[in-house]
């Protein structure tokens, strides 16, 4: 995480510039009695459903697997599998690891996935590159790389970008590079941010692409992260700057003061004048 004028930013590491040790672990049905502990797996591991049904095991509770579900787990992530007796799970799964050009490890940060486990509305496109990645793979554990670098990335530009949506399988850049016009709107002094429709305008998508991007890099509405950004930036005036809280609410925007009171004071707990006494 950086902070550049108050507002908080997620650094997300481009997949272009990441090598992966990929492990294929399996491409086929799952043998009788075949499961997975729970516990703590040290890799990313992406498991595809193709048929069959079973269910994804957490230390306190379990989900359903079937048909067109893919589990994306992250390092250090407590989970297992079990399959159904009567229609073994019938899967693609592969491990991997993310490293750096200089063969470091990175991990990619949470909010690349909204949840271990999805249904994806694209899934024919995933199960195709799953496919091409795995099936001439033999069903043990297998190193993989080349081609299948290039058939992972996909995999997982479609994971980031169609988790609620199919609108947008193959998109060239990451969701916080595609926000960057509307992370960037300079404050405006006496008027307030602009709307959704707006700054999806000048991101050059529709407000709903808009709203998903904001919630998926920052899991807030568009309202509620302008809203957090002008409050990061008040606080930054408050501690930083001589200016009256009076002042302060003008340059955000706020034709009211006690409106600016109001909202900042349910925002952190506190009043602007007291957060200011507070941290002096």
């Amino acid at each position: 995480m950086r902070k550049r004028e108050g507002i908080t930013r997620m650094t997300t590491p481009e997949l272009t510039a990441l090598n992966f040790n990929i492990v294929v672990s399996t491409s086929s049905k799952c043998g009788r009695g075949w499961n997975l502990p729970v516990r703590s797996w040290p890799e990313y591991r992406l498991l595809l459903v193709r048929g069959g049904c079973g269910e994804l095991i957490f230390p306190d509770r379990s989900c359903k697997l079937k048909r067109g579900d893919l589990v994306f787990g992250m390092p250090g992530e407590i989970y297992g599998f079990r399959q159904n007796e009567r229609t073994p799970l019938v899967t693609s799964a592969i491990r991997f690891e993310a490293l750096t050009a200089q063969k470091r490890k990175t991990t990619l940060p949470p909010n690349f996935r909204p949840k271990i486990w999805m249904k994806m509305e694209g899934f024919s496109l995933l199960e195709q590159l799953m496919l091409r990645l795995t099936n001439s793979i033999p069903t043990i554990p297998h190193a993989a790389n080349n081609l299948s670098d290039t058939l992972l990335r996909s995999i997982l530009w479609l994971i980031r970008e169609d988790c609620h949506s199919s609108d947008n399988l193959q998109s060239p850049s990451l969701a916080f590079q595609e926000l960057r016009p509307a992370l960037e709107y300079p404050f405006q002094q006496g008027k307030l941010d602009p709307g959704t429709e707006q700054l999806a305008r000048l991101c050059g998508m529709s407000a709903n692409t808009f709203r998903r991007r904001i919630r998926l890099c920052f899991g807030q509405s568009p309202k509620q992260f302008l809203l957090q950004r002008r409050m990061e930036r008040a606080k930054v005036l408050l501690l930083e700057s001589p200016y009256t809280v009076e002042a302060i609410a003008a340059e955000l925007g706020y034709s009211e003061t006690a409106h600016f009171h109001r909202q900042f004071k349910k925002a952190t707990g506190l009043s602007p004048g007291s957060f200011r006494t507070s941290r002096q």
